[in-house]
């Protein structure tokens, strides 16, 4: 397992996925994955210079062609997601490592826009909602087959198409605490 040092709580750590390259000719799929996070917090209190690693696992879905999402579970985090804004590959989530809160727009299906905030890493080109709600409402989005269009900076729209829903997105569900409440959380 990749280890990775976390400036900020609300990050989905992403270094486990640099190996999941999906095959040009296959369409992706959901992936599982495991991951070891260090996280590292910086600030002005003393409360927030806190240091410490955790267990996680989590689903991936990154097309060749378009961004993709992942979607984790930590005992320590809960579920939460990350949203690719380019087709970088979320595998290199981490080159960036700093990252600012800022606006974005999240729309489910055809629900109505919700306002949000997000730890946005530029250089990896991703978003990490810091509410968890919508972690659980892209869960669901995944679940009912619902598209998911996310809006950034600059009023740039991003939809996320996803696949349908895998045995690899059924073991996630079942290793979960968050989703499976008759588990502890990975």
């Amino acid at each position: 397992m990749n280890r990775l040092i976390l400036l900020l709580c609300c990050l989905v750590p992403m270094a486990a996925f640099a190996e999941s390259e999906p095959t040009p000719s296959a369409p992706a799929q959901w992936e599982i994955l495991s991951y070891t996070g260090d996280v590292q917090l910086r600030g002005k209190t003393p409360l927030s210079n806190e240091s410490y690693t955790y267990l996680g696992l989590a689903i991936l879905f990154e097309p060749a062609d378009t961004p993709g999402l992942a979607i984790s579970c930590s005992a320590r985090h809960g579920l939460s997601v990350s949203f690719a804004t380019d087709t970088i590959g979320l595998g290199k989530v981490m080159e960036g490592g700093k990252g600012r809160i800022r606006p974005f727009r999240v729309q489910f299906g055809e629900g109505e826009e919700l306002r949000s905030k997000a730890l946005v890493q530029s250089r990896a080109k991703t978003y990490h909602p810091v509410r968890s709600s919508i972690a659980k409402k892209a869960f669901n989005a995944a679940i009912l087959g619902e598209t998911i269009t996310i809006r950034i900076q600059g009023g740039t729209y991003i939809t996320y198409t996803l696949p349908p829903i895998n045995d690899a997105f059924r073991q996630f569900t079942k290793a979960c605490g968050v989703t499976n409440p008759n588990q502890d959380a990975a």
